[in-house]
């Protein structure tokens, strides 16, 4: 979720710089997005998901770079007891006996 409010602003900064390098093209508009229309939205919708789903794999590589080592820190923690994660442990094993 987090890759489209990445990929929004760029696609609107991307779009606005299209339209100020194109204004030549402004008398042709009505006749542009009439017989074009439909062919330009889909172009912008596949490079905004492309957008989304690159800023998606980049923000998760970077969120999960150490889960692993945590999750090992965690179940350490869970296993020997400790008063931090007492309340942890507890639910875990309430949910074991279910």
């Amino acid at each position: 979720m987090k890759g489209f409010r990445i990929a929004l602003p760029l696609c609107m900064v991307g779009l606005f710089l299209a339209v100020t390098e194109l204004k030549y093209l402004m008398p042709f508009k009505h006749d542009i997005f009439h017989r074009y229309g439909p062919q330009i939205g889909v172009f912008i919708a596949l490079v905004f998901l492309n957008i989304a789903t690159g800023a998606n794999m980049i923000l998760s590589r970077i969120r999960l770079k150490d889960t692993g080592r945590k999750m090992q820190e965690l179940e350490k923690q869970v296993r020997s007891g400790s008063a931090v994660s007492a309340e942890l442990g507890r639910r875990l094993a309430e949910q074991e006996r279910r």
